[in-house]
């Protein structure tokens, strides 16, 4: 019972900030519990903290995080797991923060209806005062934009990012980065743009795997995703953490049409591949991350993302690892 009041006192506390994020202590032990609801509960926050971002720049593209759908999975869960997954996250807390998300979409949506139909009058009566007024708003703009830039050193590598894929919100580098940055991200594109689901999850000091199947499948087709981290005290991550586990390599392996498909498109750099050949088939270099994709035998290949030619110093040039 103490533990449950606890919960909710946190889970108030939170909602009046909008924001709740579960801690990387109770996230393990979920994990621990059921490494589906872990994930889903990963895949939830990334989305809300996308959201905040896309309204803290006035952009009202929200995208719906399925709370609904994680409540009902929990529901049919044993009542004794019900139980502790309560007294560790507060599923509740996600979807009071996703109502108000919804609140300000509103606001905003109407705001610019009103803003717009002010534009049309007084380019109607005054097409002059009109432009002073457009040329005001954009020296606003860009006095501004700089100030929220300083919010999140991930912010400035993730525009950076846009040089290599304009079309591929999701894309991250992953070597020498945050896996509570780059981990969301790969697995919102492989469920949201590739059709898969998160099958099993597991994690330790120095290793995170993931496995994923299509939503639609022959039950023959697989992706799994496994990281190879070391855990750090030292250092600052995306978020505030007691521990901070930067990714040291990543390899991706599954069958063909899917590693393949991945290969092409998260990475969407124009390279080619032709038939199945044994061995490392073609690369590609973004950033501290060395892309290859090889084939194993003709219907099992390997993506893996080592370091390579061409190295990053992230501390220096984005703020990211920097000791606390």
């Amino acid at each position: 019972m103490k533990k449950v009041l606890i919960m909710l006192l946190i889970c108030n506390s939170l909602y009046s900030q909008k924001e709740y994020k579960i801690t990387d202590s109770n996230f393990k032990k979920l994990v621990n519990i059921n490494s589906e609801v872990a994930n889903k509960v990963k895949f939830i926050e990334h989305l809300l903290q996308g959201n905040q971002k896309r309204i803290n720049k006035n952009d009202f593209d929200l995208i719906d995080p399925s709370i609904p759908q994680t409540n009902n999975f929990v529901s049919n869960l044993s009542e004794k797991e019900q139980k502790k997954i309560k007294e560790l996250v507060c599923i509740e807390c996600y979807d009071k923060w996703w109502q108000n998300q919804l609140l300000e979409e509103n606001k905003l949506i109407e705001f610019k209806k009103k803003e717009k139909d002010s534009i049309d009058s007084i380019r109607i009566k005054n097409t002059l005062l009109d432009k002073k007024r457009k040329d005001s708003l954009s020296n606003i703009v860009k006095v501004s934009t700089p100030m929220l830039e300083k919010d999140n050193p991930y912010d400035l590598l993730e525009r950076s990012l846009y040089a290599f894929s304009k079309t591929n919100r999701d894309l991250a580098v992953f070597r020498k980065t945050d896996y509570n940055y780059c981990s969301p991200r790969l697995s919102s594109y492989l469920q949201s743009n590739m059709g898969l689901s998160s099958k099993d999850f597991k994690i330790s000091k120095t290793e995170v795997t993931e496995k994923f199947i299509p939503k639609v499948s022959n039950g023959n087709e697989y992706l799994t995703v496994k990281y190879f981290v070391t855990t750090r005290n030292d250092i600052a991550g995306i978020y505030s953490s007691d521990e901070v586990m930067i990714v040291d390599s990543l390899e991706i392996t599954g069958t063909a049409n899917i590693v393949i498909k991945l290969f092409l498109n998260y990475w969407s750099q124009g390279v080619k591949i032709g038939g199945y050949k044994q061995g490392d088939i073609a690369f590609k270099e973004i950033l501290a991350d060395y892309i290859t994709i090889s084939g194993i035998n003709p219907n099992l290949y390997k993506i893996k993302i080592t370091k390579g030619n061409m190295d990053i110093d992230y501390e220096t040039t984005y703020g990211i690892n920097k000791k606390k």
